[in-house]
């Protein structure tokens, strides 16, 4: 991940790559191959609030397992507020979809009912609140919604709606290692 400054320290651009590899030795034949591409702005609006717009591309391979191989394209925005040097709170909006080229959507009986591949689409709201306590230590409150949808009736636990809340607590030791508990 890099994040490279534009605009006198106001505007960045933001990019990354990400590659993960999984081998599962003993326990079965899928293995995991993920390529994640991503880029983004960011804008200071005034003093306390930072506007952030994303872009991510993840290409999901299962070499023994083609069925279920995926692309996702997926963007975000979101606005951070400082309301203070030591509290803020972020709300996001993100939209994705997954697209299954080898997966054709089947009926609530298990038969394929087009020629069209599977896609899954997600909308998620979030809101996150954040607190410095001194130099070292970092407490973050984050509520997600979630609503997904697919075109895949048979598997019908793919469309839902879910609320997610979390807690966590950051605590830097050295320059190079920090703690978290969530």
């Amino acid at each position: 991940y890099t994040k490279y400054a534009l605009v006198d320290n106001k505007i960045f651009i933001k990019g990354g790559y990400d590659f993960t590899w999984i081998k599962y030795f003993s326990f079965s034949d899928p293995d995991l191959i993920d390529n994640v591409f991503s880029t983004g702005v960011e804008a200071r609006i005034g003093e306390d609030i930072v506007w952030s717009g994303d872009y991510l591309l993840d290409f999901v391979g299962f070499p023994r397992d083609e069925f279920s191989k995926y692309t996702m394209n997926a963007f975000e925005t979101s606005i951070k507020h400082y309301l203070t040097s030591w509290f803020y709170y972020k709300i996001a909006y993100e939209f994705f979809r997954k697209d299954y080229p080898k997966w054709k959507p089947r009926n609530n009986n298990g038969v394929v009912v087009t020629e069209r591949d599977r896609s899954d689409v997600r909308n998620t709201f979030t809101h996150q609140m954040g607190i410095f306590m001194g130099n070292k230590t970092f407490f973050k409150t984050e509520n997600k919604y979630y609503y997904n949808d697919s075109n895949e009736q048979f598997l019908d636990f793919y469309d839902y709606r879910a609320f997610k809340t979390k807690a966590s607590l950051t605590r830097i030791l050295t320059n190079k290692l920090y703690g978290a508990v969530s």
